[in-house]
């Protein structure tokens, strides 16, 4: 019912509080496309991954991301896309 959006990285690289901030700053948009934010801080590489509501990966970036640019990937999906006409 969901979209996650996975923060992943080491616990030590500032990049995750980063990116976790920016995304929890616009709540109101998260909210509208029904995202939710989940912290994976695993001693890993840095990564941002959007996951549909089918459970597939839609996106992945190695940088922090612009939260303007998950949302419009999001609403760019034909399911969004369903749900913005409703």
């Amino acid at each position: 019912t969901h979209r996650p959006v996975v923060i992943a990285g080491a616990e030590d690289d500032p990049r995750v509080d980063q990116q976790v901030e920016r995304l929890r700053a616009q709540q109101a948009e998260r909210d509208d496309r029904q995202i939710v934010v989940i912290r994976n801080p695993r001693p890993v590489a840095f990564a941002v991954i959007l996951v549909g509501k089918d459970t597939g990966e839609k996106a992945r970036w190695n940088e922090i991301v612009d939260p303007a640019e998950v949302f419009s990937c999001i609403d760019a999906m034909p399911m969004r896309r369903r749900e913005m006409e409703n």
